[in-house]
C-alpha cells in the first residue's frame, strides 16, 4: 500500500501565540475525534515510523516527511512547554502529493489541489474564492492550471458547490512561492498561508514552503477542518 502525503505539516513552519516560530515544540498525532494515537510514516511504503508527538525542529518545522493511512487524523501543536497552540483536523492523505514526479519545471501546489475548503463555521464555501499572490505582497500571481504553464488559473479562482477549485489544478513554477487567501462567498477571509511552494515528490521542499500563515486571520486556537 502507497500511503498519501500530509496536507498540514510537510510545509508548514508551525507558529507560536506570539506569531513566533514554535521552535522545539511538538505535534501530537492522533484519530480524529479522539484521544488515541495514529500513527504516520516518513516513507510512503509505511515503513519507517515517525515518532508521536513528533518534535519540531528550531526552525519550527517537521524535521522529516509525514505520509498517513487512508484515515482520519487530528494534529495538535504544542509549545515546548506543553501548552497547546492549534488543533487541526480531520485531516487526510493526499495521494496526487505523493506520487507528483520531479523535474517538470514546477510543483504541484499543497493547497487547492484535490482540497474540499470550509468557512469558519464548518460549512462548505460554496461561492468562495481563492486569490493568489506573490509571496509576501499584495501583488497578484497567476499560478498554472497544467505543467507545462501553457495555461494559467486566474489570480482569484473560484469555489464551486462542492468547495473545490474550478481549476484542473495548481502548479506552482520552480523557485516561486505564493501566498494564498480563501474567501467566503461574502468576501470574508477564511484563512492565509504565505511562502508556499511547488511540491515535487523526491526533491528538496523550499525552506519555508507552506509556512509562515498570517497570524490573526484565523485564531490558532480555533480548530479548522481540511479534507483531501
Amino acid at each position: 500500500m502507497i500511503l498519501g502525503l500530509s496536507p498540514l505539516s510537510n510545509f508548514t513552519n508551525f507558529l507560536n501565540l506570539a506569531g513566533g516560530i514554535n521552535s522545539f515544540g511538538t505535534v501530537q498525532v492522533n484519530a480524529f475525534g479522539g484521544s488515541t494515537a495514529l500513527p504516520t510514516f516518513s516513507d510512503r511504503f509505511g515503513k519507517i515510523p515517525n515518532p508521536n508527538p513528533i518534535l519540531l525542529g528550531a526552525d519550527g518545522r517537521i524535521p522529516h516527511p509525514v505520509f498517513l493511512l487512508p484515515q482520519s487524523y487530528s494534529f495538535s501543536v504544542y509549545d515546548p512547554s506543553g501548552n497547546l497552540l492549534a488543533s487541526y483536523g480531520p485531516i487526510h492523505p493526499n495521494q496526487s502529493l505523493a506520487l507528483e514526479p520531479v523535474g517538470s519545471g514546477c510543483g504541484w501546489s499543497p493547497i487547492g489541489n484535490g482540497q474540499t475548503f470550509y468557512d469558519l463555521s464548518g460549512q462548505i464555501a460554496a461561492g468562495g474564492s481563492l486569490s493568489t499572490y506573490l509571496a509576501g505582497t499584495s501583488t497578484p500571481y497567476q499560478t498554472w492550471s497544467n505543467t507545462s504553464g501553457s495555461s494559467l488559473n486566474p489570480a482569484v479562482i473560484p469555489i464551486l458547490k462542492t468547495g473545490i477549485i474550478n481549476s484542473p489544478g495548481i502548479w506552482i513554477p520552480n523557485g516561486v512561492l505564493v501566498k494564498f487567501i480563501l474567501k467566503n462567498v461574502a468576501g470574508q477571509t477564511i484563512f492565509t498561508a504565505d511562502c508556499v511552494g511547488g511540491f515535487q515528490y523526491g526533491a528538496k521542499v523550499p525552506k519555508g514552503a507552506f509556512g509562515q500563515a498570517a497570524y490573526g486571520t484565523v485564531p490558532f486556537s480555533t480548530t479548522r477542518s481540511i479534507s483531501i
